[in-house]
């Protein structure tokens, strides 16, 4: 993720928050199942550190419902910047024995950046997925 002001614009970011919104889905054919649930984790890792930032496990109960959480954090800023470049690692597992079926995992980011100008033209952002 990238956030800066751009050249020459004297703008600097302040506050960045980064989420992401996971929907798992337990794929099975028919309705119900005849064996184990699958638990699903959901894992938002800082690269700089291997620090988790948010966690959270499904247990999907339910054939083809999808579940919805969205996990986020604050980027740790101490001071303003004029550049802001961070990479942050989605993990996406599969846990407990074997079940039935598949998991299917949409997922999108959100992030919000604030700085001290208002003219949102002075602000270039990037959000790359690896």
């Amino acid at each position: 993720m990238h956030a800066a002001g751009r050249k020459g614009s004297g703008v600097e970011v302040s506050l960045v928050d980064v989420a992401f919104v996971v929907e798992p889905r337990w794929e099975l054919s028919g309705e119900a199942s005849t064996g184990l649930q699958p638990w699903h984790r959901v894992r938002i890792v800082d690269e700089r550190d291997d620090k988790v930032l948010s966690e959270h496990v499904f247990v999907l109960t339910q054939p083809n419902v999808p579940g919805v959480r969205k996990l986020g954090f604050p980027v740790s800023m101490e001071d303003s910047a004029s550049r802001l470049d961070v990479t942050y690692r989605l993990e996406l597992d599969w846990q407990g024995a074997p079940a039935e079926g598949a998991i299917q995992v949409g997922w999108k980011p959100q992030v919000t950046v604030e700085t001290d100008k208002e003219d949102k033209d002075d602000v270039e952002f990037t959000f790359t997925s690896l």
